[in-house]
Parts: C-alpha cells; sequence; structure tokens
C-alpha cells in the first residue's frame, strides 16, 4: 500500500491522554537517550572488520570508520541459504529523497528515523519513508566535535505519526556523514546493535531492523548523488550469538557490520508521491535556517578547481552545494520517470524554492 498523506517535522503540542502515554514510554526514550553518543567530526582512520586488523583496546578509536563486510554473492537475499543475507530490503525513492535532502542541510551529521513494514513471511523489510527527527546537543564537547543524537522526545513524537498517521512501523535509522565516506564507525555498529537486539522478535529471532548511512559532500563522489551504505550487525565468534554484553569494543567482541543489498520500490503512483513529500522537505530546509551549522548552500563542495571547472559548464550551479543537492536529488528520482511532467515540475519547485 502506497502511503500519501502528507507529514510535516512540525509537531503539534501533546494532548493529555498522549501525555499520559509517553509518560509511559519514558523508559524506552531513555533507553534510546542513553545509547553511546557519536561525534560530528572526521574518522581517525578507516580499519577491516576483521579483529587480526584492528588492533587492541588501547589502538581502538569509537570513531574510526569500518569496512562492511558482504553476503554471500551466490545467495539471493532472504533465501536462507547458507551465507544469504537474513531478508531482503526494498526502499522507495521517498525514503532515499527525503535521507539525502536532510543530509545535504547541515555541515554536521543529521538524523532520522525509517518507517516501513516487516513481513516475515516473504523475509523481506520494505522501507516506505524517512523522517527527519531533531539532534539532541549534550552540554561540552568531545574533542573538536559536539555530541549529537536523536532528541528523545521529537523521537517519541516521530515515532507516534509513523504508527498513528500512516499505520507503519519503525523499521531503522539514519544520519550523515557529511564530508567523509558512508561508512559505519565504531560507535555506530555499537548503537545498531543494540537496536538491532531491542527490536528483535522471538521464537524466530528475526532482528528487523537496518541503518542507512548519507554521504553527501565527500569529495572522492564520482558525480553529484550522495553515497548511501545500508548495513546490520551480525555477531561471528567471541560468544557474540550468545549475547555477550555490549561495548563500544563491539569489533573486539567478534560483531561485524554487513552491508546490505537492496532493491528499489518502485510503483506507478511514485512520481505524484513524491510532489507530495514537496511540503515536509520545505519544513525540513527552513528547520536548518538559523542553524550555525547550517550548510551554506552558495559555497563550494569540491576542491576549488573542480568546482571551477563544474561552474563552467554549468553557469555556476552545479560547483556549489545547491548544485550538489539539485543535481543528487534528481539522480534518486525514477528513470523511467525522469521525462514526466511531474519530474519537471519538481525540478521547477527544487529551484523556485531556493532561489526566492
Amino acid at each position: 500500500t502506497q502511503h500519501d498523506a502528507t507529514y510535516t517535522p512540525s509537531h503539534t503540542i501533546p494532548t493529555p491522554d498522549q501525555q499520559q502515554q509517553q509518560q509511559q514510554q519514558s523508559e524506552g526514550c531513555t533507553a534510546a537517550s542513553s545509547r553511546p553518543r557519536r561525534v560530528i567530526r572526521a574518522p581517525e582512520r578507516l580499519i577491516n572488520s576483521a579483529i587480526g586488523g584492528y588492533g587492541g583496546a588501547a589502538d581502538r578509536d569509537d570513531h574510526d570508520m569500518v569496512r562492511c563486510d558482504g553476503y554471500a554473492a551466490a545467495a539471493a537475499p532472504g533465501s536462507g541459504l547458507p551465507g544469504a543475507q537474513p531478508f531482503r530490503v526494498q526502499v522507495t525513492p521517498l525514503a532515499e529523497v527525503m535521507m539525502d535532502f536532510h543530509a545535504h542541510l547541515d555541515r554536521h551529521e543529521i538524523i532520522g528515523l525509517l518507517a516501513g513494514a516487516w513481513l516475515p513471511e516473504q523475509r523481506l523489510l520494505r522501507v516506505e519513508r524517512a523522517f527527519p527527527v531533531r539532534e539532541a546537543v549534550a552540554s561540552g564537547a568531545a574533542n573538536d566535535g559536539i555530541n549529537v543524537e536523536m532528541d528523545p522526545e521529537d523521537q517519541f513524537k516521530v515515532t507516534e505519526v509513523i504508527q498513528e498517521l500512516y499505520g507503519l512501523e519503525v523499521v531503522g535509522w539514519y544520519h550523515s556523514h557529511p564530508s567523509f565516506p558512508a561508512l559505519p564507525s565504531v560507535i555506530d555498529i555499537a548503537n545498531q546493535l543494540q537496536m538491532q537486539q531491542q527490536f528483535r522478535q522471538a521464537p524466530s529471532g528475526d532482528e528487523p531492523y537496518i541503518a542507512a548511512i548519507v554521504s553527501p559532500y565527500d569529495k572522492r563522489l564520482p558525480g553529484l548523488q550522495s553515497s548511501v551504505t545500508w548495513f546490520r550487525v551480525e555477531g561471528k565468534g567471541n560468544g557474540a550469538a550468545a549475547g555477550a554484553p555490549i561495548g563500544l569494543n563491539v569489533l573486539e567482541q567478534g560483531y561485524v557490520p554487513m552491508e546490505l543489498q537492496t532493491e528499489r520500490l518502485l510503483r506507478q503512483s511514485t512520481p505524484h508521491s513524491l510532489l507530495r513529500l514537496l511540503p515536509a522537505l520545505r519544513i525540513t530546509a527552513q528547520r536548518y535556517v538559523t542553524k550555525r551549522s547550517a550548510a551554506n548552500l552558495a559555497t563550494a563542495w569540491r576542491p576549488p578547481a573542480a568546482a571551477a571547472a563544474a561552474a563552467a559548464e554549468s553557469d555556476g550551479w552545479l560547483g556549489t552545494r545547491l548544485g550538489k543537492l539539485l543535481g543528487s536529488v534528481r539522480e534518486w528520482w525514477p528513470r523511467r520517470y525522469n521525462n514526466s511532467v511531474e519530474s519537471q515540475q519538481v525540478m521547477a519547485w527544487q529551484v523556485d524554492f531556493f532561489l526566492t
């Protein structure tokens, strides 16, 4: 079922009944806010997930990025064959566009929830939408960055919207690595592992909860389209499968990030649904207008020489963050609808919105 109701991230004050429900669920919010915090800064190193190449605890930095392992290429996702991805993952362009658009708006990391459905009989997890969540900024700073997590109150409200307005369930989370590769850090892996275990279903043991990382401004990107990595965490050895306590030394405990293969879920109504997403994009953009860390869309995002070359070919647009945003969002537009009236309308809206 396609859900076309318009979502806006500006929330109303909860009713007394909602406040009571929120109080009852405060324990869950507290658990969410107590997850390991990420730091908005470039990682120290790129490491392999293999423990042999990781070193000991003294050699570990919680913000090191980790290369994901892959599932067996010859085994279809959800097939149950040895080495296969445990379930298929379908993602709609609506989710892709919102994640990517959101990621372009801030020089620091952004974060949000993924909404969809888990269909265990089909071994299928479907991601229908992405919902931005406000960042909670902690007091103080770690190293040269700022600690951020989902604001627990906004996370609760967004979860209510997902469940009550859309009839969907939370099936994962996303965040950005603004100017470095879309690979999970050690702390990202610890966060994902904790959430998987919270979403574990009995008696099957399924963990239908996934993560996405968006990299919008990595200067190593081959084109305008942002890089996105989808992953989950699995345990291999060292007692991980038996439920060893989770710490930030997840690799030393035998946990490994596994890259997920995804399928694009296209429907005949997709172009129209993307148009109905535009008000939510506008409201999300307005949220960052006065934020200190907001990305200046008029500035260059590539090294000066590359930006100048791109600008010369595009009347000044492609070399800027604005050109990058517009070009990347267009790349997520379904190819078979690229020349449709809806495609022309959305591109006209984008230019009009950012120039007026």
